[in-house]
C-alpha cells in the first residue's frame, strides 16, 4: 500500500511516499528533484505547480501542488503597518496646527491694526507710503477695484479710441 505526505519546510515542500518505485508529474516520469522516496521542492517557482504521484507497481496515489510566488512584493508586518498609521496621524495633527496658527494669526494682526490704528492717530509707520497700488493701470485693465472707508467699489473705466 502506498502512502503520500506532504510537508511544508522553511524553504519548499517535500513529498514523502514511503517504499515508491518512481514518481511522475503531470503524467511523465519524473527524476528532477527526487532524492530515494521524497520530492524536494525547494526554490519554489510556478513551473513547480502540478500533480506529483508516485507509485510502488501495484499502486499510486497522487497529490496536486499548487505554487503562485509574488515577485517584487513588499511584506508588511505589524510594525510597519502602526508605523504608518502613526507617521500619518502625526502629519495630519500638524498640518492641522500649522493651519490653525496661520489662521489665528490672521485674525490677530486685523484686531491688532485696529489697535495701532488708534495708537498711532493719524501717524504712519515711517515705511509705508501713502498709495500703494495693487494691480498695474494699463489699457488692458477695464474692471478696476479700490477701497473707500472700508467698502469695495468696482468701477469701469472706458477706453475711447
Amino acid at each position: 500500500f502506498v502512502s503520500l505526505d506532504a510537508k511544508i519546510q522553511k524553504n519548499g515542500i517535500t513529498l514523502q511516499c514511503p517504499h515508491s518505485k518512481g514518481w511522475e508529474k503531470d503524467g511523465v516520469n519524473y527524476t528532477m528533484k527526487v532524492s530515494g522516496e521524497n520530492v524536494n521542492l525547494v526554490k519554489l517557482s510556478d513551473k513547480d505547480t502540478g500533480e506529483y504521484t508516485c507509485f510502488d507497481g501495484h499502486h499510486d496515489i497522487s497529490a496536486f501542488v499548487f505554487v503562485r510566488l509574488c515577485q517584487n512584493c513588499v511584506q508588511l508586518d505589524t510594525s510597519t503597518i502602526s508605523g504608518i498609521v502613526v507617521g500619518d496621524l502625526i502629519a495630519t495633527l500638524l498640518i492641522a496646527l500649522a493651519t490653525y496658527c496661520v489662521s489665528s494669526s490672521l485674525n490677530r494682526e486685523g484686531a491688532h491694526q485696529g489697535k495701532n490704528t488708534r495708537l498711532l492717530q493719524g501717524k504712519r509707520c515711517p515705511h509705508t507710503p501713502k498709495k500703494q497700488s495693487l494691480v498695474p493701470i494699463n489699457d488692458d485693465n477695464v474692471y478696476q477695484v479700490r477701497m473707500v472707508n472700508s467698502m469695495v467699489i468696482q468701477s469701469r473705466r472706458l477706453i475711447l479710441l
